[in-house]
């Protein structure tokens, strides 16, 4: 088995943020929270209405809060959490994934990962379809190690890019 090592917490709020900005669930939300907002400020401006007023004032309030709690105030608590500033061992065969810790200590086959998807920093992992772990490409030993592990995970999976689906 191959294993890299690193500290959970030096990767989770990057990691959620990225997951999070590049998720077509949040961009179509936004997208159509935006235009939503513009059509009533435009509506606002040809004829003012106190109601349509407050709906646009409260839907930029909720635009905001959703992108806060997903993208700052959500990976903070996570960060903040004593369990993942342990250094955790994510070890990878040919059968499956193991990620331990000093108390911790959870094993997949390949066939439980739902997807791989690769950013330009991480791997993530999905064991659920919003819940994975994470690899960061900079704590592999060798190019030659990232290697086997692309080859590995092509053998069972694709390897996704872009906007997470």
């Amino acid at each position: 088995m191959n294993s890299v090592s690193f500290r959970y917490s030096d990767f989770i709020k990057p990691s959620m943020r990225y997951y999070f900005y590049n998720t077509l669930r949040f961009r179509l939300m936004y997208l159509i929270g935006l235009v939503t907002l513009a059509f009533g400020c435009s509506v606002l401006s040809v004829s003012y209405s106190e109601i349509l007023l407050l709906m646009s004032l409260f839907l930029l309030f909720l635009l905001t809060y959703v992108y806060l709690n997903y993208c700052y105030f959500a990976p903070m608590r996570v960060a903040r959490d004593r369990r993942y500033h342990k250094i955790y061992t994510l070890s990878f065969s040919e059968e499956g994934v193991e990620l331990k810790a000093d108390d911790f200590k959870s094993q997949l086959n390949w066939q439980y990962i739902k997807k791989v998807w690769e950013t330009k920093d991480l791997y993530y992992l999905f064991h659920d379809k919003r819940a994975f772990w994470i690899l960061p490409k900079n704590k592999f030993i060798s190019q030659e190690q990232e290697e086997l592990f692309r080859e590995i995970v092509s053998r069972n999976h694709r390897i996704q890019k872009g906007i997470n689906r």
